[in-house]
């Protein structure tokens, strides 16, 4: 009975083990998001068992699952999804992004925290939101992507680069650009080149580059922008005008196989143009002359005038200029049709944008993973003969060891160059620069106010001697094309970047690393003019060569510890050192008078020397060499310590030591504390799905020096060459030291800073809000001051005086439709900053950058920081303007505050759709408030070439004001020509001073991404398509409606100056299209 008991239950079971093998088979699918991108790598795991497997590069994966049992698909950075297996043997899964707020951000040090656990702001932006993008410029395709951060470029000039400031400027005569950090390590983004302090008449070329203009924007995974002390204070004194945190592509996202990505696009750059005027032509007081201005007669009033530009051939040559052009017999003519022409359409072209960047990432199975990645780019600009060009190459990986070690690094490679025509700067009332500071060097922009009545494309350049040659009775101006031929400033820089981090896991909880980072750059400039222009410094030809060194070792000893210290409790800490040298030399030469035409080489002049930084000047005689070493010591401690998930205290500590100032002054300590607490997670009765969603608080307060550049408080000797030169040529070198007075007692300026705010997410996260106020005082600003005379020098550096910035920041996102094929997003930020100088002597005002020293920033108390001041219109006790005898506006004779360069504030809409497989996106940009000293308006409108001067010019002009002689409304008539050349175009400098509001269409793009069924035979993944443009709108309310100006410039290029435009660059619509595909 037993015997057959057994053999019935073994029966059984054996009936039992086949109906569970008959309900086990295999099921695939595909992983993707919301939009239908494959998903490599997302995990796909049979619940409650160890069985589990990962999808491959196209998303797919196959798993042996029982009818019944739940699949769970989960992928970093989205909300799991489990299906139950049934009948079918095909699952897809669609998975939807989690919420953001629990994302895992890379903080100060590299540290990698949750987002739910600071305690203060940040910004962060993907890589979808930078590559494939019309500028090559990090630091422009940043604009408007974040609260809090003011980008500013020197125009549309092929390799210009980008002012970025982080919650308003906070040092007087310091730096205010934030930190670059790459992949962990500092990365040098500033510019610097021969005669570009643009705080003096040393100031010539309109073109200067940011060095981020060496990465890759296509490389970049990710930018995190560190805002506020309390994130920063573990990059001390560097990081106190904010982090912008760039984290390159490395591979850990790829699959298993191989991964290769391939961005071309192709970009086309126009220059947005002003709408001139076709009514009348050249000359003064409505009469007909060859001069440089547009207030001459009518065209339809006469139908020839005399051939300008053969007389000027006559004049200066005694020949016909078939003589010189023997196929040109036309140009003998002695008069010609008087009408007007498009020079300024002739002059440019339409430049093109051609980018291509290939990416390939891999893994070593679940070892580690590696990325190599090539870019080229060629940026052809508007302006001929100006142009970038970027070779990029990097390779990097990740592998961990079996013995608990994990070794990590990358390499990178850029060869940068930088061509352009002299785009320097210029009032716009003169075409030459001189002692008396009227303009600029054979500068290209003079085209922009070229009268209507002039053909430029006659001929530029005399065909034997190569002289400039033009319409002017003298040929004493420089042509623009012959500028555009003959003079050239370049920039050619060859950049190492790397980094290496190893590291040791001593515990579950506990990790060991060394970080090693290079940065080694060489920038070789060449700035040239050849002889003939005619005009300016150097009519006989000038020549520059420089070359600068710069080089920052950066290593750092880490100590990771992330141990939950009990069921409530956990911390995340950091323990570290770090040692920073930094090395900076720079030497050249320049000569004069060429003797060949052409022939750009030193033994080609008669006379060279060593440069004298601002030749522009000749009593600036500071010797150009130079050679600078500065080290940074720094130990830290950072740490999170965590209860129940809902309540986090940060805390950060640094003490650093500066090798700037004297011992004594060297060591700061800088704490940074935060706090964050998520009421959703301690109440869970707060939290509803159609309610509020995510809530959390926060709060921070933070600390960080800001230390002086090298050599203030010590006397420094240098050698000065050729100062004095015999009648026999040969020079005299001197030494010298200079003229400030050192100050051993200088201490680090302080920035204190107080910020709090919110996050908070509601109706099924549909909704997102992020405020912020904060409040940063920096005090102890170093400012260089005046000494008597008797003193024996000119100034000393001292401490004195705060700036203080108060505002607030807000972040939004809003998803008012969402369907399975269709959704409609709005995402955006709104930044209002107020600065406030206080603590200076009454009646002081240290005034900076500018240009030639006529208009300039200004630091006053009680007022915002960087006013503009410059000569004003004299008023009566009622604000009128007072009119003298002549008609014209009287002038102050006190300067006086004429502009505030910061703007009220401004803001950024994205509007995002997308359907099915198409995707729409639009960048709106607004700002309010802010001026701007344009001397740009002022030449196109005081000379007469624009649509807003083409009235009745026969009727006379009375300004508005208040006679002063008589205290009655002025009723003196004036010309046109004395109205607007002598007064609102050339007058007082406040008279160039405008409202910089406006709104802009910053960026457009619709893209198509081919359905995965038309790839399935094909060796693609994904392919994409996408036309986009940059700049497409621009509209300024209170500047002349035909002038198209675009207020979002700074002639000045990097640094401290704002609201300054000296026509030295234009901007310009950049679209086109480009093509992503993997494989």
């Amino acid at each position: 009975m037993r015997t057959k008991f057994n053999g019935m239950l073994t029966l059984l079971l054996a009936l039992m083990v086949q109906l569970a093998l008959a309900q086990e088979k295999t099921v695939k699918g595909t992983v993707s998001d919301e939009s239908g991108i494959p998903l490599p790598a997302a995990s796909v795991v049979v619940k409650e068992t160890n069985a589990g497997t990962s999808t491959d590069f196209d998303g797919n994966y196959s798993i042996k699952a029982n009818v019944g049992q739940t699949l769970v698909f989960s992928y970093v950075g989205y909300k799991k999804k489990e299906v139950i297996v049934g009948s079918s043997n095909t699952i897809d899964a669609s998975l939807a992004p989690d919420n953001q707020l629990e994302e895992v951000i890379i903080t100060a040090q590299g540290i990698k925290k949750e987002k739910k656990a600071l305690g203060y702001a940040v910004t962060t932006v993907e890589s979808e939101d930078l590559e494939q993008k019309a500028d090559t410029d990090i630091g422009k395709i940043l604009r408007g992507k974040a609260s809090g951060v003011r980008i500013t470029g020197s125009g549309g000039v092929s390799g210009s680069g980008s002012n970025i400031i982080i919650r308003g400027q906070s040092s007087i005569t310091g730096g205010n650009q934030p930190l670059f950090i790459v992949d962990g390590v500092p990365f040098d983004g500033s510019s610097g080149s021969a005669n570009q302090s643009a705080s003096s008449g040393a100031f010539q070329s309109g073109n200067v580059a940011s060095r981020f203009a060496d990465i890759d924007p296509n490389n970049i995974e990710s930018v995190s922008i560190l805002k506020g002390l309390s994130a920063t204070a573990l990059y001390g004194g560097e990081g106190r005008n904010g982090v912008i945190l760039i984290t390159t592509k490395t591979g850990s996202d790829a699959n298993k196989k191989m991964e290769v990505t391939v961005n071309q696009s192709i970009f086309f750059n126009d220059i947005i143009l002003p709408e001139y005027q076709d009514t009348w032509g050249n000359g003064f007081q409505n009469v007909y002359g060859a001069f440089f201005s547009n207030w001459g007669a009518r065209f339809d009033s006469q139908a020839t005038i005399d051939n300008a530009f053969r007389t000027s051939i006559l004049n200066n040559f005694g020949v016909e200029p078939s003589v010189l052009f023997p196929n040109r017999p036309d140009l003998d003519s002695p008069t010609v049709a008087y009408r007007p022409y498009d020079s300024q359409e002739a002059f440019f072209r339409t430049g093109t944008i051609a980018s291509t960047s290939v990416n390939v990432a891999g893994a070593f199975g679940d070892k580690g993973s590696f990325n190599a990645s090539y870019a080229h780019v060629d940026d052809q600009s508007f302006i001929p003969n100006n142009d970038l060009r970027r070779d990029n190459f990097s390779v990097g990986g990740t592998y961990k060891m079996s013995n608990k070690f994990t070794l990590s690094g990358k390499i990178s490679l850029a060869k940068t160059d930088i061509r352009s025509p002299f785009t320097d700067a210029s009032t716009g009332s003169d075409v030459t620069s001189s002692t008396a500071g009227t303009g600029g060097v054979a500068s290209i922009w003079n085209i922009l106010y070229l009268p209507r009545s002039v053909d430029i494309t006659l001929p530029s350049q005399h065909p034997i001697t190569g002289e400039s040659i033009w319409y002017r009775g003298g040929n004493d101006r420089t042509n623009p094309v012959w500028a555009l031929n003959n003079t050239q400033d370049k920039q050619s820089t060859d950049r190492f970047f790397t980094n290496f981090v190893a590291s040791y896991e001593a515990a579950d909880w506990l990790n060991i690393s060394y970080r090693l980072g290079i940065d080694s750059q060489n920038t070789r400039g060449r700035r040239v003019i050849n002889k003939g222009s005619n005009d300016g410094l150097h009519p006989n030809g000038y020549l520059q060569t420089t070359s600068q060194r710069f080089t920052i070792w950066d290593q750092s000893l880490l100590i990771g510890i992330d141990k939950e210290l009990s069921e409530d409790f956990a911390l995340q800490a950091t323990v570290g050192a770090t040692t920073k040298r930094q090395i900076f030399e720079r030497d050249g030469s320049e000569s004069r008078d060429q003797i060949i035409f052409g022939l750009w080489n030193h033994l080609n002049f008669q006379n060279s020397s060593t440069i004298i930084e601002g030749t522009v000047f000749a009593d600036n005689n500071t010797t150009y060499q130079t050679y600078n070493e500065q080290n940074n010591v720094a130990a830290y401690v950072s740490g999170t310590l965590s209860y129940k998930n809902y309540l986090y205290f940060n805390t950060s500590l640094r003490n650093e030591w500066n090798s700037t100032l004297e011992q004594q002054n060297r060591s700061q300590f800088s704490p940074g504390v935060s706090l964050s607490f998520i009421p959703t997670s301690a109440f869970e009765n707060l939290r509803s799905t159609n309610g509020l969603n995510f809530l959390k608080l926060r709060a921070g307060y933070g600390t960080s020096p800001g230390f002086p550049g090298p050599y203030t408080t010590r006397s420094v000797i240098s050698l000065v060459p050729n100062i004095f030169q015999a009648p026999n040529g040969n020079g005299t070198t001197t030494t010298s030291i200079d003229n400030f007075l050192p100050n051993p007692d200088l201490k680090p300026e302080l920035s204190k800073e107080f910020e709090v705010g919110l996050e908070a997410r509601f109706l099924d996260n549909r909704v997102g809000i992020d405020f912020t106020y904060y409040n940063r005082d920096t005090e102890n600003q170093i400012i260089q001051r005046p000494l008597a005379p008797e003193t024996g020098y000119t100034s000393t550096f001292t401490n004195i005086g705060n700036v203080i910035n108060e505002g607030f920041e807000i972040g939004f996102d809003v998803t008012p439709i969402k369907t399975e094929d269709f959704e409609l997003k709005f995402t955006g930020n709104y930044t209002q900053n107020e600065s406030s100088v206080k603590g200076l002597d009454d009646g002081e005002q240290i005034q900076y950058g500018g240009l030639f020293s006529t208009t300039q920033n200004a630091a006053i108390n009680d007022q915002p920081l960087g006013v503009i001041v410059g000569g004003q219109v004299l008023r009566d006790a009622n604000g009128n303007r007072l009119v003298g005898e002549d008609g014209y506006w009287l002038q102050d004779p006190n300067n006086g505050i004429i502009g505030d360069p910061n703007p009220d504030w401004f803001a950024t809409v994205n509007t995002g759709i997308s359907w099915k497989n198409w995707t729409l996106n639009m960048q709106w940009e607004y700002q309010q408030g802010g001026d701007i000293y344009a001397t740009t308006i002022g030449a196109l409108v005081g000379r007469g070439l624009v649509g807003d001067t083409d009235f009745d010019r026969t009727q006379s002009i009375v300004l508005p004001g208040i006679r002063q002689a008589t205290g009655q409304p002025n009723d003196i008539q004036l010309t046109a020509t004395e109205a607007y050349f002598d007064n609102i175009g050339f007058g007082i400098d406040e008279l160039l001073v405008y409202d910089a509001t406006h709104v802009r269409l910053r960026e457009a793009s619709i893209s198509y991404r081919l359905p995965k069924k038309w790839l399935d035979k094909t060796p693609f993944g994904n392919v994409s398509l996408t036309l986009s443009g940059q700049n497409l709108f621009v509209k300024a309310f209170n500047t002349p409606d035909s002038v198209n100006y675009d207020p979002e410039l700074n002639s000045l290029g990097v640094g401290n100056s704002q609201g300054f435009d000296f026509l030295t660059s234009w901007n310009s619509r950049r679209y086109g299209m480009s093509v992503k595909v993997t494989f």
